[in-house]
């Protein structure tokens, strides 16, 4: 390593060990603090993690999803807001909260195939920075309690839409971008983080639970969440955030009944955004007749990428390594390269193996798993989505009345996220960016806490049954044997 890796190792380490366990010291006799914390944590998303980041052993010429060791600004503040919490609560404090186990093993089966890895130094990026991002689910778990706590949350999630959709703005109407991509490096994965605090934030705003001025600041939020999305032409993106939307709006009308501030919501948003989809079209055709993945699906690039994925997973049921896949596709492995070879070969472009040598990554999250880490990873991930939407599910459902509460529609906003996450995940390969997957996990932090809410409301019950099967126990079994046995002897 050369005096500058050093150097990009260093600063980390001082803050990871130093700096942020002392804020945390700092922050927690103060709830204002902690919440200062929360909230630079969920608004610093609206940027690449590695705008205020420092990436160690850095491979930005692989395209993986993983090229280096990450250290971020969100990390030092997790730090001290865990700190701050384990300080402030030792006793309600949960190192491992409900569901993280889950997204542990999935990360602990995904790095076993460091075992058959052609490059294990990248599956170690991978371990550690997905490992690492686990410090949001603990992050936010910790800290969100009550009401005041999600308001805190809708608030960071405004503010950094309305940043995000000022940047977007500035690139497309002040440099003439087609596609801005706002403070990040793509306008999908801009796009794709709107729509995960755009959808959510729509259903706090409908809670009867929720203030005017209140509402009025979570609207502004999603208009410029949906205004970023339509300015970058984000197809997939685009398509979720409306059906997301309009699923919301309709499951706010059946749980919450009819008011006048959803009325007026469903009407304006209607008119807004006609208009803005109106005004845009123009940009919209275009960019779907610009796209280079429609047409003849045998030709189409993303059926070749997942048939590359497949031919993997058969070769290699285990998976060839976790963010190995960018390695195995390309030259000198020629086995999977000659599928880009001929495809490009058939486009006019040339063959030679020279130009192969970083050939892309398949679009979908389920099959670039399936081909990196094999069943058992694949299924580990599913197992964590499956267990985790499910409890967001049942933890709205059992609200019965308060369902239409700023928890309760919340939950419900969150489900409708989460359901198109993961149908968008099929096309595009969302969760292994830092920004997404730290998203993903804080929301399901949140959702873990009211798992535990409701599992402590049910553990009076569970010791009362489990006192009455002892009890059943003894008397039936235990003090019956005795009683036979006494009777048969005749003493």
């Amino acid at each position: 390593m050369t005096p500058s890796e050093y150097a990009k190792l260093l600063l980390p380490l001082v803050g990871f060990v130093l700096l942020a366990p002392l804020a945390g010291m700092l922050a927690a006799p103060s709830r204002r603090a902690q919440a200062g914390l929360f909230f630079g944590i969920i608004f610093l998303q609206c940027a690449k993690a590695s705008t205020y980041g420092v990436m160690f052993q850095s491979i930005e010429w692989y395209r993986g999803h993983t090229k280096g060791f990450e250290f971020t600004l969100v990390d030092l503040l997790c730090i001290a807001l865990i700190v701050a919490s384990l300080l402030a609560r030792p006793r309600q404090f949960k190192f491992l909260p409900p569901g993280l186990p889950y997204y542990l093993l999935f990360v602990a089966v995904a790095g076993l195939t460091i075992r058959h890895s052609h490059e294990p130094l990248f599956t170690l990026m991978a371990i550690f920075n997905f490992a690492k991002a686990s410090l949001l689910y603990v992050a936010a778990f910790n800290f969100v309690r009550s009401r005041d706590d999600l308001r805190i949350l809708f608030h960071a999630m405004a503010a950094a839409l309305v940043v995000g959709c000022v940047f977007v703005f500035k690139q497309k109407y002040l440099h003439g971008a087609f596609q801005p991509s706002g403070l990040y490096d793509h306008q999908n994965s801009m796009c794709v983080w709107a729509y995960l605090f755009a959808i959510p934030l729509f259903a706090a705003s409908l809670s009867k639970e929720t203030r005017r001025w209140e509402a009025a600041v979570y609207l502004v939020g999603v208009a410029s969440g949906g205004l970023a999305v339509v300015g970058a032409l984000s197809r997939g993106a685009l398509a979720v955030l409306v059906v997301g939307l309009a699923a919301v709006l309709v499951l706010a009308f059946v749980f919450g009944g009819v008011s006048r501030r959803k009325v007026a919501v469903a009407c304006c948003g209607l008119l807004f955004g006609s208009a803005v989809l109106f005004q845009a079209s123009d940009n919209i055709i275009a960019r779907f007749e610009a796209s280079d993945d429609l047409g003849n699906p045998e030709t189409n690039f993303r059926v070749l990428l997942n048939r590359v994925s497949r031919e993997m997973l058969e070769d290699h049921p285990g998976g060839v390594g976790w963010n190995n896949f960018n390695v195995v596709n390309s030259r000198p492995f020629a086995r999977y390269s000659r599928y880009y070879e001929e495809y490009y070969g058939g486009q006019g472009h040339s063959r030679d193996p020279r130009f192969y040598t970083a050939n892309a990554n398949t679009e979908s999250l389920y099959w670039m798993y399936l081909a990196e880490t094999g069943y058992a990873g694949f299924f580990a991930l599913v197992l964590f989505m499956a267990v985790t939407l499910w409890w967001v599910a049942r933890s709205f459902w059992q609200r019965g009345r308060r369902r239409d509460s700023l928890g309760g529609f919340f939950l419900m906003g969150l489900f409708v996220t989460l359901v198109g996450l993961y149908a968008h995940s099929t096309i595009e390969r969302v969760l292994t960016q830092t920004n997404h997957l730290g998203c993903w996990l804080a929301f399901l932090g949140i959702a873990a806490r009211f798992e535990h809410l409701r599992r402590l409301r049910l553990r009076p019950r569970r010791h009362r049954r489990l006192h009455l099967y002892w009890n059943l126990f003894r008397e039936f079994i235990l003090h019956g044997g005795r009683r036979g046995t006494a009777a048969a002897t005749g003493t």
